[in-house]
């Protein structure tokens, strides 16, 4: 970290000074990804509840940010709720899911095993029998008490199956399958199947044995083994056949049977929750003849939908004609409503207000957005919708009313998505479309705004308490804040404009004084808005108008604008004058050392006594008695000038941002005073000039009677000319070299720069 990095990131910002219900800023973040990256910059004001959606399929379709993850189960634990809540409806109602799920996924197979033996006991309640920490387990009492044998011998021959046939820990190592271990097991469960009376138990020991014939690679033998068990029980419709059909359709696939297996996935895919995932990846059609052999094995129009549903979740999936597909075969089909919302979600983040997205440079380069031909699909899905509400054969047509007005939005024609969203309130009686409706009207009030005062303002500011829904929303306050920050670049209030995309930091790092004067006179306004308040007040009712006074004077103080930055910081309270650094730039040292601290016994001053006392200084110089005195004053205003610049350990005084690397930087691009910084859009500007430093120690040079001092002037002038080549030209010279050289080597000075300057001595050797 840089010198003062930490007290940067720490300092009061405008991103902490603006309430949280009005006012954000993008912020790069780092990634993973590797330096430079910038994540997505974007927009998203959809719900997921406008679908009404089904929320363990709605993940397959649609992309919502964190705040709606709570909508959506993952795949495994949709699984094994479905297990157990069938265990629940076939064997016991009484017992909870949880004691339920408990038995099947964390008991051990020895806890199982005293559940058998204390069936054999006849004494005591079921509970007292059982012991342990299975006593207080519903299902568990339930077993016992009605002699369940069957059921817990299952349970633990699956405990035994299930080692075989589940992932590693570690996802990226091979998995071994012990094949003989599998085979037996295989056998195993053909006697249990016979010695079963339950249906439902012998439907579970045929899918262990399925299951291991799938995961053991033997193919065949899956097929030979569903053709074998299932027309041998008699089951009502469970979770478990479907389980079977997706190793079928695995084998099938591993066999080259792939129209069959897509065929299978895709009655997975809609009937089975837990299995949806799987049966998701491992769908796969690779030439149009599958294709078409698959939707011939369809026994329903709605079936055939499902294979194209499926279909258009691929990533190189035509949606717009995919959903054409399924409206031919499934007008209500339930899928259509969330592909519609998959590509508005999309086309949202291709197309809402890419004009003033700060960011949209970076989305393109970084993340390929928006799509090259989204506008051309925007206006696509447009006709589409229009064309299916005329036919009137949609499930929910005020959602799809509701989602042309808002493809109106996206498309930039803000005068018909009006018209239209007014059209749809006229339709929409569900609750969460009426919130829906609320906010796309309000994204599109806010990309309509073409000017903003006052009133504006004030309107908002109030959107947070006006709004319930506005909360839920958190990308609000960013659309307002990318909007406004146009409107007043175009109105020409650049001050506002700055906040609204940079943070106070950045201005202390590059400082604009234009920006600074008019971000002053607004701290100054009598009559602020509240949306001007948000900008420039802190917490405890102040303004930042001492920090932009203390950018304004260390600015102009390393300018060299003496009387001006003493005006600016003089206009900063008294009892705050000393909050903003302490300094001493007259302390001598013959080598640069940026970062030395000064000797306790240095006096220090604040910035207004520091350039009072320089303005004195200069006074004084004009007025000495002697040519030496004089010549000693403006050495230390040299020095005082130097110590202030980049290259002294002053150089807070000047600057309130430094990077160690910037000079280095300096040397490879000459002339460069502006430098990219992390965190910093606008960059960091350096005090590397040296000019005034130079003026007065050549001042104090031939000021001077002292040969002495003379000597020291010279040799600071040296490092002034070296700093110089360092940061500005191409080519060194060396004229202070040279006459400390020709004019000074009877001095006792010149004896130390050749002792210890290293630089001077190459110099000598040339």
């Amino acid at each position: 970290m840089n010198e003062n990095e930490s007290q940067f990131y720490g300092k009061n910002t405008l991103l902490g000074l603006l309430l949280a219900g009005l006012v954000c800023f993008p912020l790069t973040i780092s990634s993973d990804c590797g330096a430079g990256y910038v994540p997505f910059y974007g927009y998203s004001f959809i719900n997921p509840e406008i679908t009404k959606f089904d929320s363990e399929l709605a993940p397959f379709f649609l992309n919502f940010s964190e705040i709606h993850k709570e909508f959506f189960k993952t795949q495994q634990e949709i699984y094994q709720l479905d297990n157990a809540k069938e265990w629940q409806e076939r064997y016991c109602e009484n017992a909870n899911i949880a004691d339920i799920r408990y038995i099947v996924y964390k008991a051990s197979r020895f806890q199982l095993q005293d559940l058998l033996i204390a069936m054999e006991s006849e004494t005591g309640s079921a509970s007292r029998r059982i012991g342990g920490a299975l006593a207080s387990n519903g299902w568990a009492r339930y077993m016992v008490k009605n002699n369940c044998r069957e059921t817990v011998d299952y349970l633990m021959f699956a405990k035994t199956c299930e080692p075989h046939a589940v992932a590693p820990a570690d996802s990226w190592r091979e998995i071994n399958r012990d094949v003989v271990a599998m085979s037996r097991l295989i056998d195993e469960a053909h006697d249990r199947f016979l010695r079963t009376e339950s249906d439902y138990i012998k439907l579970r020991y045929a899918f262990q044995a399925i299951r291991l014939a799938h995961y053991s690679k033997q193919y065949d033998k899956v097929l030979e083994l569903v053709d074998y068990y299932l027309p041998k029980i008699d089951y009502d419709p469970s979770i478990v056949e479907y389980w079977i059909w997706g190793h079928k359709a695995g084998a099938l696939q591993a066999l080259g049977q792939r129209p069959e297996a897509a065929y299978l996935y895709s009655r997975i895919f809609e009937k089975c929750p837990g299995k949806r995932e799987s049966a998701y990846r491992s769908f796969r059609i690779d030439t149009n003849e599958e294709w078409e052999q698959s939707l011939l094995l369809c026994k329903s129009d709605h079936e055939r939908a499902n294979l194209y549903v499926l279909r258009a979740n691929s990533n190189n999936a035509l949606l717009v004609e995919e959903m054409q597909n399924i409206y031919a075969y499934d007008p209500q089909h339930h899928a259509l409503e969330m592909l519609l919302v998959r590509e508005l979600q999309q086309l949202e983040k291709d197309l809402l207000a890419e004009s003033i997205n700060p960011y949209r440079a970076n989305n393109v380069r970084q993340h390929g957005i928006p799509r090259v031909y989204a506008g051309e699909r925007v206006i696509e899905l447009q006709n589409q919708v229009r064309s299916w509400l005329k036919e009137g054969k949609l499930r929910q047509p005020a959602l799809w009313k509701l989602a042309q007005g808002y493809l109106e939005v996206l498309a930039g024609n803000y005068y018909f998505a009006e018209r239209t969203l007014e059209e749809a309130d006229e339709m929409i009686e569900d609750k969460h479309l009426k919130e829906q409706l609320s906010v796309f009207r309000l994204v599109l009030e806010i990309l309509s705004l073409d000017e903003v005062g006052d009133e504006e303002e004030r309107y908002l500011a109030s959107l947070g308490r006006q709004y319930k829904f506005y909360k839920n929303y958190p990308d609000f306050p960013r659309l307002i804040n990318d909007k406004l920050r146009l409107l007043y670049r175009e109105q020409g209030d650049d001050a506002k404009a700055y906040l609204m995309e940079y943070s106070l930091a950045q201005l202390k790092a590059n400082p604009d004084l234009d920006i600074v004067d008019r971000l002053i006179a607004l701290c100054r306004k009598e009559e602020r808005t509240r949306f001007e308040k948000e900008l420039v007040e802190l917490q405890d009712g102040t303004t930042i108008e001492n920090e932009l006074l203390n950018i304004k004077s260390a600015h102009l103080l390393g300018q060299g604008f003496l009387e001006s930055a003493l005006k600016a910081m003089q206009e900063v309270t008294l009892a705050e004058q000393d909050n903003f650094g302490q300094f001493n730039p007259f302390v001598r040292r013959f080598k640069d050392c940026v970062n030395c601290l000064l000797p306790d016994t240095v006096t220090t001053y604040n910035r207004v006594e520091l350039i009072e006392l320089m303005l004195e200084m200069e006074f004084d110089a004009r007025a000495a008695e002697s040519a030496d005195q004089a010549a000693s004053i403006y050495f230390d205003l040299g020095e005082a000038f130097y110590n202030m610049s980049y290259f002294g350990q002053a150089w807070k005084a000047t600057d309130l941002f430094r990077s160690s690397s910037s000079a280095d930087r300096a040397y490879r691009n000459k002339g460069q005073e502006n430098f990219s910084h992390i965190g910093l859009p606008l960059g960091n500007y350096e005090n590397f000039n040296t000019d005034r430093a130079l003026r007065y120690f050549d001042l104090a040079r031939r000021t001077a009677k002292s040969k002495e001092i003379q000597v020291a002037a010279a040799y600071m002038a040296a490092k002034c000319e070296r700093n110089d080549f360092y940061t500005q030209h191409e080519r060194r010279t060396y004229d202070y070299f040279s006459i400390i050289e020709t004019d000074y080597k009877d001095t006792q000075f010149y004896q130390r720069i050749i002792s210890e300057c290293r630089d001077f001595q190459a110099y000598l050797l040339k």
